[in-house]
């Protein structure tokens, strides 16, 4: 990443709001995020990035036995094919 997404830059704040909010920020895995976010902006449309970025972290702590690739997978997956944007 870099500029504005350089994790290092901030990994502070993450773990900030993590500490704020009772979440591990090891969780917290800032290119899956974006991966994901970026598939569902560009193949869906853009506002439902942060939506479906809302999603997986629900799912994630829902189902904390589970891999959250196979999660996001799930969330890309259920991408329909020709979705206007």
């Amino acid at each position: 990443m870099s500029g504005d997404l350089d994790a290092g830059r901030w990994q502070a704040w993450i773990e900030e709001v993590c500490t704020a909010m009772g979440v591990d920020p090891r969780l917290v895995n800032l290119d899956e995020v974006h991966a994901l976010s970026g598939v569902v902006a560009r193949d869906v449309v853009r506002p439902m990035a942060p939506v479906s970025a809302f999603i997986w972290g629900v799912a994630c702590a829902r189902h904390p036995g589970s891999d959250p690739s196979q999660l996001r997978d799930a969330i890309v997956g259920a991408i329909p094919v020709g979705v206007p944007s």
